[in-house]
C-alpha cells in the first residue's frame, strides 16, 4: 500500500515538474533569445529597404540570412523539447499517443516497464541542457530518426561541431531503435575514440544502465558487443 502511495506521489511530482518545464525559465530564456534575434532581423530588413552601397547591402543581407538560420534553429529546438516533454508525460501518465511516438513501433525514449525515477530525472535534465545550449543537430532529431527508420542506408552531412558523433548515438540509444543490438561509432584516431566515448558517457550519465557506453581503442576479435554504445 505504502509503495503504491509513494509511486503515485512521485508520479504526480514528476508530471507537475515536466509540465512546468514547458513554460519554465529555460524555455522563457530560449524564447527571449529568439525574440531578440527576430527584432534584430526586423531592423536589418528596414535597413535593406534603404539605398545602400553594394558592399553594405551584401553585408546586411548576409547578417540577415545568418539571423534567419539561427531563429529557425531555435524554433526547431523548442519544438524538439516540447515533443520530448510530451513523450515523458505520456510515459508517466500511461497515455501513449501519436504525439509521443515517432511511428507505430518506435518512441523517442524507450523507458520500458515501470518507472525508473532516476533515469527519468536524468533524461529530463539532459533535455533542458540540450534546449539551452545544445548542438544544432538537436533541432533535427525527430527528422533524422524518421529518416533512419524509413531508409536502409542514410548519409548524414553536417558541419564540424554540429553533434553528429556525440548526439546521434544517443538519439538512437534513447529510441531503442536497435532493440538489444549495439550502436557502433568509429573514429579515425584512438584519442578521438576515447574522447568521444568519455563525452557521450558524461552527457548520458544516468540515462542508461552502467557500462552502456564503452570504448575499444583498438580492434580485437575477442571483444564482445554487449554494450548499448561502442
Amino acid at each position: 500500500f505504502f509503495d503504491d502511495e509513494l509511486k503515485e506521489r512521485l508520479k504526480l511530482l514528476f508530471v507537475s515538474h515536466v509540465r512546468n518545464l514547458l513554460e519554465g525559465e529555460t524555455m522563457q530564456r530560449t524564447k527571449k533569445k529568439r525574440e531578440l534575434l527576430s527584432d534584430e532581423a526586423g531592423r536589418l530588413s528596414i535597413l535593406l529597404r534603404r539605398r545602400n552601397q553594394v558592399a553594405l547591402f551584401n553585408e546586411l543581407r548576409t547578417k540577415q540570412e545568418g539571423l534567419g538560420a539561427e531563429i529557425e534553429l531555435i524554433t526547431k529546438k523548442i519544438e524538439e523539447f516540447r515533443y520530448a516533454m510530451k513523450c515523458i508525460l505520456a510515459h508517466l501518465e500511461g497515455n501513449q499517443s501519436e504525439d509521443s511516438t515517432i511511428d507505430d513501433n518506435f518512441e523517442l525514449f524507450k523507458f520500458g516497464d515501470g518507472f525508473d525515477w532516476s533515469k527519468i530525472h536524468c533524461i529530463v535534465t539532459r533535455e533542458c541542457r540540450r534546449l539551452e545550449d545544445g548542438l544544432p543537430i538537436y533541432g533535427c532529431r525527430i527528422e533524422i530518426l524518421r529518416k533512419i527508420l524509413s531508409q536502409q542506408v542514410m548519409l548524414l552531412i553536417g558541419e564540424t561541431g554540429s553533434g553528429k558523433s556525440t548526439q546521434l548515438v544517443q538519439f538512437l540509444a534513447d529510441s531503442g531503435v536497435l532493440a538489444s543490438a549495439s550502436i557502433i561509432c568509429t573514429q579515425p584516431r584512438k584519442i578521438a575514440a576515447v574522447s568521444l566515448a568519455k563525452r557521450v558517457g558524461e552527457e548520458s550519465s544516468g540515462c542508461y544502465e552502467d557500462n552502456s557506453v564503452i570504448c575499444y581503442p583498438t580492434y580485437s576479435s575477442v571483444q564482445g558487443f554487449k554494450s548499448k554504445v561502442i
